[in-house]
């Protein structure tokens, strides 16, 4: 875009990215900052000081002791409680499980209260069943509470990750965290030898009671002395915006909408995965490394212990490179991190090798030590990674995600005693080691995606920003998109799209088809989350709300196509949109409303909805979405499939209901209609955003609608019948013969004596307003309807009561307007599959055994293919999936699907309908080619005057079931009975579509 088509806000993104993003040091630079003892001091002035990061740290310490003192009285305590091995293991996976279900709703419930009292109340409770594990003498007495020590403590720590990114800014949270993480560590510098020489002297219950009561005393110092940040103050202050905005704390979100942000967040979600991967072996690998040591190396409390202090005093100088490390790397390269963080990861995977292998126990140490000193930096900067990528209101969920994944640890664990019990130590080893293996290498994967997952989590801030900052200034943004990306099964369909909509107002949005017009709507009406970004409405971040939620917001979208219940009536579809009202007189007013609005559903409100025309139909689907209340209401292809007169209509419609108060946003093929509707409009290309502004703007860029037809550009010309072609037609015999034909459902005649023939090898256009007849004939003809009078004769045979499939056996078939292929074939596969029919040798043991006869039989079929590929220019999608087409090629495709049958007869249902004119244009140029390399006759329903005027010899036009005439495309568009009754007289709606001559 221009400078002057420029959104306001990018000035401001570019400016804010700048002082966020510093001009790159070397690295003396970076080995500067490890040193600075300045950046430490910097935690001292965060808006709440040093109390926070002390008393969590304490409880950090507090829970590795414990820790600490299992590790070390471990195998004291399986004899003296009678516990076995393996049984242990069992119930530290059981409290993983028990895990899931606590953290899921504790997670949720602290993103929406204060967190403190639920830390609090988590060390309390884990301090009192540790001390109930001291007089534990049987495995239930130890194991049970031990379990709800673990459950509790937990719980505790879930919300420490968010409450340190809540107290202290992203410019210093690695050292922050590298903090917690060395207090976690220095139990095993100052507690083994104390505690070895205590379990030798006193015996592990001692040390059990002693060690609960420091637990029970910080969590009442926490209750007493600490308070709630506010979410995201911090994060906020960072991002330049004044101190009143960033204490404005975001609306809590309901756990759907919670679940779908986090599990919106890419990063979350592959660092989830490889967690999930690795769970089984985190947690049963201390207890295993313990007991090879124990078993095979003869090791007491106190060598353990020795073990423990060695290992810890190494790693210390780890946490203190750490911080600064990670913070370095947060202001310059962040995606490096999680590279950093897989390759630690690899590196630590030696470990489980040298156990495999029974290395000497000075190597195993070693190893140990080794791996220690580079997971302490991981340690210490996995929290960072999730709070930098997470948005504040969902940061405790967030940050949980990564010990949710414990929860598959049982699934492992189901393996590594079985395997013990044939592979011995080794193969639990081998095991455990092909799991941080593969996971490493998912951790190194998600390197690509941190980046933007940040930038995501940053853009909800500036988007609410710009709400506030347009609100304060006068103007009334009720909608605010700030780059947003949506992917549907890994291909991206919009990229960073930028998008607002002032309050009241009419936009268009335009575009070529598979532009991402509809994925937008449906991102801003909750069906489909963004990958990432943001999107505001009415000062409320609801990127990733449910669509029921974004509904009892205000926000309505009303799909393309067809979206009412045919089997019921029109007044039992119009109940239905009342969902959302309580209220019975609300239900009263609201219908009246809407009847007042809408007076030909009055005049049906008993019929079924699916006896409506076309039209009818699009204006029940109106009704229902008015319904609603909507503040916003979104319209995907007002026109779909529609002809002009019943457009203009719906176009008042609209206009009426923007009249009431509500905004509109209208996806439109057709520019026309965009400008009779709206005065803004935004164009949309490949899934970017090419122009915002004014409709007299748009119209002065032909770059941009060269991709969409405007009026005054041209159209299709229409086809001029040669006196060679006439007398071709004339002396041909008739393919189709209809006499008499009639059809009636209920009291309403849908085809009343309709009467015809068409000579083989024409092309005959049906056209007629909706609710003409049009289809019914064309279910009449395929069979898919029993006429109740009348005669249907195909190559001169009677077919009236035929069923469909016999008539398709006779090469009379019908392509349909809903394109049904399969999403995961490629367009190759998917024609094979409607060859299949043409498959000379069908026997199944022929083809499993590649016989020569069933080879040449696929030869000949991927040759038929490859030519119909070709002949409708498809080579450059042939290996495509079908997913992955925009509409207009979907239909392509399934033309060549139809056309595998070798149809004598072709009857095509609106072909144009849905697709860009652009698509339309190329479409008629297909058609005429099909015609003439197939010869096949071919019947064409087409709203699209230019379309049916540039491909068909004749044109008839149908009105309420009747034949008005027939001839050329020029003489029947200008007959007067024509533009009376199918376009309602209107020269500009005959001309909505572009220029009929």
């Amino acid at each position: 875009m221009t400078d002057l088509e420029r959104f306001p806000h990018e000035q401001d993104a570019e400016r804010a990215a700048a002082a966020v993003v510093r001009d790159e040091p070397g690295s003396a630079g970076l080995w500067a900052m490890v040193r600075d003892l300045r950046g430490w001091a910097s935690i001292a002035r965060s808006p709440y000081g040093l109390r926070p990061l002390v008393l969590l740290i304490w409880t950090a310490f507090f829970v590795d002791f414990n820790g600490t003192v299992l590790g070390i009285a471990f195998q004291r305590v399986l004899r003296d409680t009678g516990l076995k091995y393996a049984s242990y293991l069992r119930y530290v996976q059981t409290s993983q499980f028990v895990l899931i279900f606590v953290l899921v709703g504790v997670a949720y419930l602290l993103d929406r209260r204060r967190r403190i009292p639920i830390v609090a109340a988590g060390v309390l409770l884990s301090g009192i069943c540790t001390g109930l594990t001291a007089p534990a003498h049987s495995p239930l007495t130890f194991g049970l509470p031990d379990m709800w020590a673990s459950v509790f403590i937990n719980a505790a720590l879930l919300p420490v990750g968010s409450l340190l990114a809540d107290y202290y800014g992203p410019e210093v949270r690695g050292r922050v965290f590298a903090v917690w993480g060395l207090m976690g560590a220095l139990p095993g510098i100052v507690v083994p030898k104390v505690v070895g020489a205590l379990v030798e002297a006193h015996g592990w219950r001692v040390v059990y009671a002693v060690s609960s009561v420091p637990v029970v005393l910080v969590g009442i110092l926490i209750v007493l002395l600490l308070r709630d940040p506010i979410r995201g103050y911090v994060d906020r202050l960072a991002l330049g915006l004044g101190e009143e905005t960033a204490r404005i704390a975001e609306e809590p979100p309901s756990l759907g909408e919670a679940w779908r942000m986090v599990f919106g967040i890419r990063t979350i979600r592959r660092l989830f995965v490889a967690n999930a991967i690795a769970s089984a072996a985190t947690v049963t690998l201390p207890a295993l490394q313990t007991g090879f040591l124990v078993e095979r190396h003869g090791l007491t409390p106190n060598g353990l212990a020795n073990v423990a202090a060695l290992t810890a005093a190494i790693v210390l100088p780890g946490y203190f490179v750490a911080g600064p490390l990670v913070d370095w790397f947060m202001q310059r390269r962040p995606s490096q991190v999680l590279t950093l963080f897989g390759l630690v990861t690899l590196v630590s995977t030696l470990t489980t090798l040298a156990f495999a292998f029974n290395a000497p126990l000075a190597l195993l140490v070693a190893t140990v030590a080794l791996t220690s000193l580079a997971r302490s930096a991981l340690r210490s900067t996995i929290a960072v990674l999730y709070a930098q990528v997470t948005p504040a209101h969902v940061r405790t969920l967030g940050i949980a995600m990564r010990d949710l994944a414990y929860g598959f640890a049982p699934i492992g664990g189901l393996f590594i005693p079985a395997i013990g019990l044939s592979w011995g130590y080794r193969g639990m080893f081998l095991f455990c080691f092909a799991l941080l293996f593969v996971s490493a290498l998912v951790q190194i994967s998600s390197a690509p995606l941190f980046e933007l997952d940040m930038r995501s989590a940053l853009a909800a801030n500036a988007a609410s920003e710009e709400y506030r900052r347009a609100k304060a200034e006068g103007a009334g943004k009720l909608l605010v998109c700030r780059d947003v990306d949506v992917a549907y099964s890994g291909v991206q369909v919009l990229f960073g799209v930028d998008f607002d909509v002032e309050e009241g107002e009419i936009i268009a949005l335009l575009g070529t088809n598979g532009a991402g017009k509809s994925t937008l709507l449906r991102a801003i009406a909750g069906l489909t989350p963004a990958s990432s970004g943001a999107i505001v409405f009415d000062g409320r971040d609801i990127t990733f709300m449910p669509p029921n939620e974004t509904a009892e917001r205000g926000i309505v979208f009303m799909p393309g196509g067809r979206g009412i219940f045919p089997g019921l009536s029109v007044r039992e579809n119009l109940l239905l949109g009342t969902w959302m009202h309580e209220d019975g007189t609300e239900t009263r007013h609201r219908l009246e409303e809407v009847f007042s609005i809408f007076p030909r559903l009055a005049e049906r409100a008993d019929a079924l909805a699916g006896s409506l025309s076309g039209g009818e139909q699009q204006q029940l689907s109106l009704a229902q979405a008015f319904l609603c209340s909507p503040r916003l209401l979104m319209i995907d292809e007002l026109s779909l499939g529609l002809s002009p007169a019943v457009v203009g209509e719906l176009i008042e419609i609209v206009k009426r209901i923007h009249s009431t108060g509500v905004t509109v946003i209208v996806v439109e093929q057709s520019v026309n209609v965009a400008l009779t509707l709206a005065e803004k409009a935004i164009f949309m290309e490949k899934g970017e955003v090419k122009f915002f502004g004014r409709t007299k703007d748009l119209m002065a860029r032909p770059d941009i609608l060269r991709a969409v037809y405007v009026k005054g550009t041209g159209g299709a010309a229409t086809t001029t019948m040669t006196p060679q072609r006439r007398r071709e037609l004339d002396a041909a015999r008739p393919i189709l013969e209809l006499e008499g034909l009639t059809k009636r459902f209920g009291g309403i005649t849908a085809v009343d004596d309709v009467s015809f023939s068409v000579p083989e090898g024409e092309v005959l256009g049906l056209i007629g307003p909706n609710g003409s007849g049009k289809t019914t004939l064309f279910d009449l003809v395929s069979g898919y309807q029993v006429p109740d009078a009348g005669v249907i004769r195909f190559d001169g045979v009677d077919i009236t009561t035929l069923p469909p499939d016999e008539r398709a056996r006779r090469k009379l078939m019908r392509r349909f307007q809903d394109a049904r292929l399969f999403p995961a074939l490629t367009v190759f596969e998917t024609i094979l599959v409607a060859l299949e029919q043409q498959l000379e040798v069908r026997g199944s043991f022929a083809g499993a055994l590649s016989l020569p006869q069933s080879r040449r039989a696929e030869r000949r079929v991927r040759a038929r293919a490859e030519a119909l590929i070709e002949l409708l220019d498809l080579g450059s999608y042939r290996d495509k999936f079908v997913r992955e087409l925009s509409t207009g090629l979907r239909r392509i495709v399934d033309l060549a699907c139809v056309l595998a049958g070798e149809p004598r007869l072709l009857l095509l249902d609106e072909p144009s309908s849905g697709i860009a004119q652009a698509e339309a244009e190329g479409l008629g140029s297909l058609l005429t080619r099909v015609r003439f390399e197939t010869g096949c006759t071919i019947l064409v329903i087409e709203h699209d005057m230019p379309l049916i005027s540039s491909v068909a010899d004749e044109l008839l036009a149908l009105d309420r079931g009747a034949v008005v005439t027939r001839g050329t495309p020029a003489t029947v568009l200008d007959d007067e009975r024509v533009i009376e009754a199918y376009l309602g007289g209107s020269e500009a709606a005959i001309r909505r579509s572009g220029s009929l001559r």
